[in-house]
């Protein structure tokens, strides 16, 4: 078995990342902080509050890798040590899941070895498109 928890500095420099998944989302932040600057026509005081409030989330609040999927495998980096990630090739992903939660997701994957690996998710339909390609047949729907 290939899959394994391996030093993220130890990760193949030639990977080519298909998603890169963070904990911050940049698109939405930086949307939002437009509609701020454009709401100084209507209401300054409202616009300053948004924009300061989108800035500080841009610039000050830290960001983390949470998922990278590449060609031929995905690179879970939900580890306890922040060093640690887990590398799953898609060809020995027995069967994967994403549950939808009340505050959080969560992305499951059962490995040929009988293991278990679990992460907080967000973007359901592009992890689903994503791993409907590359793990193909072995999702299990969750209610």
């Amino acid at each position: 078995m290939n899959s394994k928890e391996i030093k993220a500095y130890n990760l193949p420099t030639d990977r080519k990342i298909i998603y890169h998944m963070e904990t911050k989302p940049y698109v939405v932040l930086l949307i939002i902080l437009l509609i701020g600057f454009l709401m100084f026509a209507i209401n300054a005081t409202l616009a300053i509050v948004i924009s300061a409030t989108m800035a500080y989330a841009i610039i000050l609040l830290p960001s983390k890798v949470i998922i990278d999927f590449c060609e031929d495998y995905v690179i879970l980096y939900n580890r306890p040590s922040k060093t640690d990630c887990m590398m799953i090739y898609y060809d020995e992903i027995v069967t994967w899941s994403y549950k939808k939660g009340p505050v959080e997701d969560e992305l499951i994957f059962e490995l040929i070895n009988g293991s278990k690996e679990k992460v907080e998710c967000f973007n359901r339909y592009k992890v689903r498109g994503i791993l409907s390609e590359y793990a193909r047949d072995k999702e299990i729907r969750v209610k």
